[in-house]
């Protein structure tokens, strides 16, 4: 069962594509730390993308290494 996150405002988007299956798995979802990833968590930094990129989308880049539970895509529509 795959899960859209879906953040856009202007001319960006941000996009994480979950698979909750894997998600719900402690140690298959899981930080840096062991800090299980929950839905809300990444609700939560989807909704920070806007207020502070660079710092969300490093939160997200080693989640979805160390976890295949998702997969982030962050993109401007052409021209901007």
């Amino acid at each position: 069962m795959c899960h859209c996150l879906s953040a856009p405002v202007g001319e960006e988007s941000l996009m994480i594509f979950v698979d909750k299956r894997k998600l719900s798995r402690t140690s298959e979802a899981s930080e840096s730390n062991g800090t299980a990833v929950t839905l809300e968590a990444l609700h939560q930094l989807a909704a920070s993308y806007f207020i502070d990129r660079e710092s969300t989308l490093h939160k997200l880049h080693h989640i979805q290494i160390a976890s295949t539970a998702i997969k982030v895509k962050a993109c401007c529509q052409p021209g901007f």
